[in-house]
């Protein structure tokens, strides 16, 4: 005996035939990242409502949002469900249900594999990242201290400058009495002749 799916009336151990044929719509990749995996892996969600009724979980969320109005019943009995309230089951003992079980585990212990290389790859890229902020300091600092001697030397040269329009002003105060000295000796020598 075989449960089947009250709303697709599909068996309930294979996906319901409108999934598949989205899957076949969509196509590769697209498929792919829609259900969550390879399509080959996609395998049949069953779940129970409350009062015991069997279907696809894809085909019961569906029938909630066909409407404008999420519906909240049964779609078999009409007793109140709400979405998302039910319970997924997993049928045991017969060889469909093995080869079921043994894919979804199979497709659990790739995803654990995935998840442990991107959580490897993230210790990574946090090392990266750390060992690059170190670097950025270091090199913000190296910048901060050419930045301050920069400003040092500018002082100095501002100070040498300064100095250097004094001695200036001086040089041309001497080089001033000079000629007035010269001018006196050339009177005084004019006088004495």
């Amino acid at each position: 005996m075989s449960l089947m799916c009250i709303v697709c009336r599909d068996p309930l151990t294979t996906n319901p035939s409108r999934l598949e044929e989205e899957i076949g719509a969509i196509g590769g990749a697209a498929a792919a990242a829609a259900v969550g995996g390879n399509t080959n892996e996609v395998l049949p969600v069953m779940v129970v409502t409350r009062c015991g009724h069997t279907y696809h979980e894809y085909c019961l969320t569906t029938w909630f949002n066909r409407h404008p109005i999420p519906r909240q019943e049964c779609p078999f009995c009409k007793s109140s469900v709400k979405t998302n309230d039910y319970q997924k089951i997993y049928a045991v003992g017969d060889e469909e249900t093995e080869e079921i079980v043994a894919a979804t585990q199979g497709a659990a212990n790739a995803r654990s594999a995935e998840l442990a290389t991107l959580r490897d790859e993230r210790t990574q890229i946090h090392v990266f990242l750390a060992d690059s902020q170190k670097s950025l300091e270091s090199e913000q600092l190296a910048h901060d201290i050419l930045k301050f001697d920069f400003v040092l030397q500018q002082s100095e040269l501002q100070s040498l400058k300064n100095e250097k329009e004094t001695m200036t002003e001086q040089l041309a105060m001497v080089l001033t009495e000079i000629d007035d000295l010269k001018i006196q000796c050339e009177k005084l020598n004019t006088d004495n002749m």
